[in-house]
């Protein structure tokens, strides 16, 4: 998918500065067809599915210098997420009968995630800065729809069992809340160090605080060119499984690093790269199995950003 994750505009008066922005935090699109044939007394086993979960936050920014070294800002951002899910399996067994099991899943999320930081400068090579944020879920409309029909031969008498069915609720996330904490070192004119740590709180049973770490360095070949390369950690924010876990479950923990060009000219800059993640995890893939699998999860994402100052 190509997908426009950021946008935003950038207005400086004086001492303040005022921001509107558009950011998709996270886009998943999933696609899967399987078959299977032959498998003891299963003819054909055929699996179809297909899922989509995106997430937006739109919305405005504030911020002003409180001296030459310390600024404070503000953002308040729309969380709206979409997520939809369909299924669908068929199995002919070598008897004639047959199962056919269809579902669909959809949710909508609405929000507001306020978020305050400051910016403090107590060197000239060094900048330190600290963020709060937390999602508020207000609305959140859920709706599921299954569908199951068999057929049993078995006895030489065929029978029919057929199941439908509508689920709706308005169950809320409870979102985590996130402290982030930076810091940026220039010790020349042409190299920047910077390092991350982001805390993760969790708000709700069945999920674990988790801390992820990040840092990374520019560095300019000349004034109208720089790269830049990045290592960080993705921890999975579900608790650690022992031998009680069942399934269905997984859990990877991942590792990521990223690396970019840059070219700037006097009022634009162009930006490519690519950043690579790779896990190795567990699965428990059997509904109430406890037997689990190496699971192993990589991925490769290509960016590429512009910015103009007007």
């Amino acid at each position: 998918a190509l997908v426009p994750n950021y946008f935003s505009v950038l207005k400086k008066f004086k001492s303040y500065s005022f921001c509107f922005s558009y950011v998709v935090p996270e886009a998943f699109i999933e696609h899967q067809d399987l078959v299977f044939e032959n498998l003891g007394t299963i003819k054909k086993y055929y699996q179809s599915l297909h899922s989509e979960d995106i997430t937006y936050l739109m919305g405005p920014s504030a911020a002003m210098n409180l001296g030459d070294d310390i600024s404070i800002g503000f953002t308040l951002y729309y969380h709206y997420r979409s997520f939809m899910r369909q299924q669908h399996y068929f199995i002919e067994i070598t008897d004639g009968s047959y199962q056919v099991f269809y579902e669909s899943k959809k949710l909508r999320e609405d929000g507001l995630m306020p978020k305050i930081g400051a910016q403090w400068s107590p060197l000239n090579l060094l900048t330190i800065g600290v963020v709060l944020d937390q999602t508020i879920l207000f609305n959140t409309p859920y709706q599921a729809d299954l569908s199951y029909h068999s057929t049993d031969n078995s006895t030489g008498t065929t029978s029919l069992v057929t199941t439908m069915n509508r689920t709706k609720t308005k169950l809320k996330r409870n979102m985590p809340l996130h402290i982030a904490f930076g810091a940026a070192y220039f010790p020349t004119p042409s190299q920047l160090y910077t390092f991350d740590i982001d805390y993760y709180q969790a708000q709700e049973k069945g999920r674990a605080d988790v801390i992820n770490y990040s840092g990374g360095t520019e560095h300019y070949i000349n004034p109208t060119n720089a790269l830049r390369f990045g290592l960080f950690t993705n921890f999975d924010n579900r608790p650690t499984p022992d031998s009680t876990t069942t399934a269905p479950y997984d859990y990877i923990d991942l590792y990521g690093a990223s690396f970019g060009y840059t070219s700037y000219s006097s009022s634009s800059s162009l930006t490519f790269g690519a950043i690579y993640t790779i896990g190795n995890g567990k699965a428990w893939l059997h509904s109430g199995s406890t037997v689990s699998r190496k699971m192993t999860r990589d991925s490769l994402t290509f960016l590429f950003s512009a910015s103009s100052n007007l």
